[in-house]
């Protein structure tokens, strides 16, 4: 019975903290963290009233009270994650650090109360679940990251096609860029509104799109903002050549990439398909073969 109730509780705690789908109620909470960008928890501002705001002020009361900092290389890692998944104006990494803790805290409290009626092995297995919440928070950034990169990639041939109309129709490159921007909505968008607000802040053009591509970290668009930069570099000639060039090349990338996954999956059902063709075709050919056989036995 312990055992049974160890293991409902670790499914459940599996099911609330790992990043399966929007069905999560703890996930559905930290996409409200996504849209409510004036949290700052340690910066003096509005605050979302959730429980991951709760376990991340556990977490730096952890921090301040034991002392406990992360290392130098986690902290670069984690912060390359959060510009990589877009998060910069919700979180940092100290507030990445101190929910680590608070869930671990959390769920270090709540095993130990349970524990106080299991034994065995019972006991052991339900340990299991305070590792999972303290490295929880970073497996959900790097899900984070990979979706905000997929996306990108998929923008990207778009919202080139629409800069490149732009600038054959007479505008600046910035203004299209611009332009564009402001009409269409996504992570590749957002970075670009994020750029020229930096050019607006005193940044050089070609130090902004340098940190466009640090911080979304996709090797399709780095290759094209450093092309880019090169491009201003030698003159505003040529540009829309270059954008039109780029997003054909993003296009027929996209079309092999299509290619190739549908012969991965004509490859994947082959063997399913195979497996229920194979016994109707083999009643098929030996049933006569068998009544003949079998009545030339008789």
């Amino acid at each position: 019975m312990a055992l049974l109730i160890v293991g409902l509780t670790c499914i459940l705690s599996l099911f609330i903290l790992w990043p399966f789908d929007k069905k999560s109620s703890l996930k559905k909470q930290i996409q409200a963290m996504d849209q409510k960008t004036a949290l700052e928890s340690h910066h003096g501002s509005q605050e979302v009233n959730s429980i991951l705001v709760k376990l991340m002020r556990l977490g730096h009361y952890v921090v301040n009270g034991l002392g406990l900092q992360p290392t130098l290389g986690w902290t670069k890692k984690t912060t390359t994650l959060i510009q990589q998944a877009g998060m910069k104006k919700v979180v940092d990494e100290r507030d990445v650090w101190a929910l680590k803790l608070g869930l671990a805290s959390g769920l270090l409290v709540y095993v130990s109360i349970l524990s106080l009626s299991l034994s065995g092995l019972a006991v052991w297995a339900s340990w299991a679940m305070v590792p999972l919440g303290f490295f929880w928070p970073q497996m959900w950034l790097k899900e984070k990251a990979a979706k905000r990169e997929a996306e990108i990639r998929k923008e990207m041939p778009y919202v080139l096609n629409s800069i490149a109309i732009m600038t054959d129709a007479g505008l600046d490159l910035f203004q299209a860029i611009g332009e564009t921007a402001g009409s269409k909505t996504g992570a590749l968008t957002d970075e670009f509104t994020l750029t020229l607000s930096e050019i607006q802040a005193g940044f050089s053009r070609g130090e902004a799109l340098i940190r466009m591509a640090d911080r979304a970290n996709v090797t399709e668009l780095t290759l094209f903002l450093s092309s880019l930069t090169q491009s201003l570099e030698k003159g505003s000639e040529g540009i829309s050549a270059l954008l039109k060039k780029q997003a054909d090349e993003l296009w027929r990338s996209r079309k092999n990439k299509a290619k190739e996954l549908a012969e991965k999956a004509s490859m994947k059902l082959f063997m399913p398909m195979l497996l229920l063709v194979m016994p109707a075709l083999l009643i098929f050919l030996l049933t006569p073969a068998g009544f003949v056989l079998v009545e030339f036995i008789m």
